[in-house]
């Protein structure tokens, strides 16, 4: 730690250390190791943060602040065991210390917090006070969590003495479930209190303790006191290795088009499905995929019917795709953009369910494409879809004939929901003729009987998403009508983004942004799936930013960010949350 300044290249190009405290203001933070800090982008309302982001100062709760409570900018992994500390300062023992999940985040009411200390008091969300008549936590005193989220305990510690027993928190679905965060809070309406959290970069507390230098099981960190065995740090290096490389299963491609015929590579894989939009002029986007044939084209953009044409696509080939020669593909001098995703090829017969289907999954990657023939029927009338868990989010569209939707069912809240992807409805005004009813290994496609839009006696295409951690993410966030918007968590840098607002039909476009087009933040080069409309750069449009683990939303318009509007939304990978920084 005395070294800080020094050059170590061997070009003797020293810093002088100036105004600085070597002991205090030096962290273990690498470009290779990152730990986790309060997010100093989660929007929460004067909120003031130092201290390298550790400490927290203005946090206050009660009936009109719990927006204001700091989360952490890690989510804590679904497995493994986890380790961090905070001291309490000026909080007159009203905080509410302890974990979230990251839906509830900036929500109102104590129902963030599924596991919480509280005064005298340990607090299991839908149980209530769990243990209560505790001692004390005193301002200055140290305390710990050890989460386990194998066997779904917290054990925390005050001053390195067990507070209570340990907590059974098998009974909290959305910790089973999901990721959670780290979050604090003063415990009533404008109580000022201040935090300094150590997760495990700074044992001093930014100078109100006197350094221990224990570190985790793995060698990384530097806590106050020696995590138990097997507790580890939240740092980058100590999670969990990703199970898909992004590169390997999405990719954004740019080009510019020839006028005749060409051949677009650098995929890095041959796509199973391919959607391509015009961005200097207006056309409908096309979308083709490898079980209906390369040649067979649907726009997102338009309910007609699917048509043949080597003008469009070609072919689907080894690292990319072959163009034809139509204006809406390869106009000459003008520019597009190709999203491609990776399934499993031309697909085979799926036999699971009532509807016998081809599919073409991508099991890791959470994709499949479905083609099937309707049975006509509403209460028999499931589909196989080849994936290893319920899909979140699936369009369907009619092939044979024009006039019928692209029907589209989510559920990533335990309802099924409906929205149309060609249109600006907003949700659930077509439930009985989407997708829904999502099993881990069926969907329905409607819930009435003869339903001609995905499920009468004809041949349609249905997509199907799942998240899927470090690669993927099917999700939700509430506007709140600031240019200081909510911060959405998906694990990852975002290559991908497409949003919905599905509360109001004057704004429910679905805008689509990536990161080729913008390579730096705001991110804000437009697209609509449900228009023709050429690709634009409006300042009142625009997203936000791409971080290392999500993205950040910077504009109260209301088609992004319209105060108590839900907006659905699904991402991609750039990079992997544990290998990635910020842009």
């Amino acid at each position: 730690m005395s070294l800080l300044g020094i050059d170590r290249t061997g070009n003797n190009n020293h810093w002088t250390v100036n105004n600085m405290t070597v002991a205090t203001d030096q962290m273990l933070d690498s470009p290779t190791n990152s730990f986790a800090t309060w997010n100093p982008v989660g929007g929460e309302n004067s909120l003031e943060i130092s201290e390298g982001n550790l400490k927290t100062v203005n946090v206050f709760g009660g009936s009109t602040g719990w927006n204001n409570a700091p989360s952490s900018t890690f989510e804590i992994p679904k497995t493994g065991k986890w380790y961090f500390e905070f001291i309490p300062l000026s909080t007159n023992n009203t905080m509410w210390a302890g974990l979230s999940t990251p839906a509830n985040v900036g929500g109102a009411g104590v129902v963030g917090w599924q596991v919480a200390v509280y005064q005298q008091k340990i607090h299991l969300e839908g149980t209530g006070y769990v243990q209560t008549g505790l001692p004390v936590i005193a301002d200055g005193s140290i305390v710990a969590y050890s989460l386990d989220r194998t066997a779904q305990t917290v054990q925390i510690k005050v001053n390195n003495v067990n507070y209570g027993t340990s907590v059974d928190i098998s009974t909290l679905t959305e910790f089973l479930s999901d990721n959670i965060v780290v979050r604090l809070a003063g415990g009533s309406s404008g109580t000022a209190c201040s935090f300094v959290a150590n997760f495990g970069q700074d044992s001093s507390f930014a100078g109100n303790k006197t350094a221990q230098g224990n570190a985790d099981d793995n060698g990384y960190g530097d806590f106050y006191y020696a995590p138990p065995t097997g507790y580890l740090a939240l740092c980058t290096q100590n999670l969990p290795e990703p199970t898909v490389v992004p590169s390997e299963h999405f990719n954004t491609m740019l080009y510019t088009g020839n006028g005749g015929t060409q051949s677009i590579t650098g995929v890095g894989f041959q796509p199973d499905f391919v959607w391509l939009k015009n961005r200097s002029n207006t056309a409908d986007h096309a979308l083709t995929d490898a079980v209906r044939g390369a040649t067979k084209t649907l726009r997102s953009s338009s309910i007609i019917a699917e048509f043949t044409s080597t003008a469009y696509l070609a072919s689907l080939d080894t690292d990319g795709f072959s163009l034809g020669s139509s204006q809406s593909v390869n106009a000459s001098s003008q520019t597009y953009a190709a999203w491609n995703w990776k399934a499993n090829g031309s697909g085979s017969s799926n036999t699971v369910g009532d509807i016998n289907s081809t599919v073409s999954a991508n099991v890791d990657a959470g994709f499949s494409i479905v083609s099937y023939t309707g049975n006509d029927n509403g209460t028999t009338n499931t589909i196989g879809h080849g994936l290893s868990q319920a899909p979140e989010l699936v369009f369907s569209k009619r092939r044979n004939t024009g006039g019928y939707h692209w029907m589209t069912g989510y559920n990533i809240d335990g309802t099924d929901h409906s929205l149309y992807l060609n249109s600006t409805y907003a949700a659930d005004n077509e439930l009985t003729r989407s997708p829904q009813a999502f099993t881990a290994t069926t969907f329905r496609p409607c819930s009435i009987g003869s339903n001609p839009h995905s499920n009468g006696i004809e041949p349609y295409i249905a997509y199907c998403f799942h998240s899927v951690e470090g690669y993927s993410k099917v999700g939700s966030y509430t506007g709140n009508g600031s240019s200081d918007g909510s911060f959405v968590y998906t694990g990852f840098r975002p290559a991908y983004v497409m949003i919905k607002n599905s509360s109001n039909a004057t704004y429910g476009y679905w805008h689509i942004f990536d990161a080729k087009r913008d390579t730096y933040n705001l991110t804000e080069n437009r697209l609509e799936a449900n228009t023709s409309d050429a690709e634009a750069v409006a300042s009142s449009f625009f997203l936000g930013d791409f971080a290392s683990n999500g993205f950040k939303v910077r504009n109260s318009n209301s088609h992004i960010n319209a105060s108590g509007s839900t907006y659905i939304y699904l991402a991609f990978a750039e990079h992997p949350f544990k290998y990635t920084n910020a842009r």
